[in-house]
């Protein structure tokens, strides 16, 4: 079996808009459509956002610090992974506040 046809989908996070579409536009080549091949790609705006959806990749306008978690949970998603279990993972990735100390005067 060869390395391609292990591949069931792909992240993009680049932090330059250019090269973040031009990345997915070759990827779009390479696999024609969403079916072929489920990109997932970090937007920076609403514009770009509309820009990777017209080349039919799941695009998500995030911050860099919500991206990961995002990205990840519609790559889980596309893979079948049970609602449940993608909570559990998030719950589990999300930073933990120190515990509040009560204030006593």
């Amino acid at each position: 079996m060869s390395d391609e046809a292990q591949l069931t989908s792909v992240v993009v996070t680049l932090d330059d808009e250019r090269s973040c579409t031009k990345a997915v536009r070759a990827l779009r080549r390479q696999y024609p459509t969403a079916t072929d091949m489920p990109i997932f790609v970090r937007a920076v705006n609403e514009q770009h956002r509309r820009k990777l959806a017209a080349s039919s990749a799941t695009a998500l306008e995030t911050g860099p610090e919500e991206s990961a978690l995002m990205l990840g949970g519609a790559l889980l998603a596309s893979l079948g992974t049970p609602k449940q279990e993608q909570r559990a993972l998030d719950a589990e990735s999300l930073p933990v506040s120190p515990p509040v100390s009560p204030h006593i005067s």
